[in-house]
Formats: structure tokens, sequence, C-alpha cells
């Protein structure tokens, strides 16, 4: 049951970080208000990098920004990082 929550959570992430990348990209366009980068990282961070980097790829947004690049992969591999800990773990639980 767990697993679903998780997977549930993760799908959930990652379709908000695909629309929110579109949604900046078309305020962009607009000239309006824009969603401050730092957002974009704690997404990242909680396991939407995915979905941002299918955003930044659909919608053609912020794929020039070098230092916005590399401090969101940085935030993707501090979550995989994260992520497999908790796995090694999880395994290694009940181990004697």
């Amino acid at each position: 049951m767990l697993i679903f929550i998780i997977v549930g959570v993760f799908i959930v992430l990652n379709l908000g970080s695909f629309f929110l990348v579109g949604w900046d990209k078309r305020k962009a366009t607009k000239e309006h208000w824009r969603i401050p980068e730092k957002r974009f990282y704690w997404l990242a961070l909680l396991g939407g990098g995915s979905g941002l980097l299918m955003g930044m790829s659909t919608f053609r947004h912020k794929t020039q920004k070098w230092a916005f690049k590399w401090r969101l992969y940085l935030a993707i591999a501090l979550n995989l990082a994260l992520i497999s800990v908790v796995i090694w773990a999880m395994l290694n639980y009940n181990s004697p």
C-alpha cells in the first residue's frame, strides 16, 4: 500500500512540475510575473525532476541557462542519492 502512495506522489510531483514549466514559459512570453527558480529546485529535490526536464524540453524553456541547469541536475542527483539510501535501508532493515 505504501508503495502505491509513494508512486502516486511522484506522478503528481512530476506532472505538476511539467505543467509549472509550461506556465512559467507562458508568463515569460507575456512578460508577466515569473515563478522563482528556487521553486523549481525544491520540486526537483522532492522528486519532480523528471517532469521539470521534460517540461524544459517540451516548452523550450530555461534550456540556455547553464547556471539553472547545473543546479537542477544537482538537485536531481541529491534526490536520487536520497532515494537510493532509503531503498538500501529498507532492504537491509531486517537483515541479521
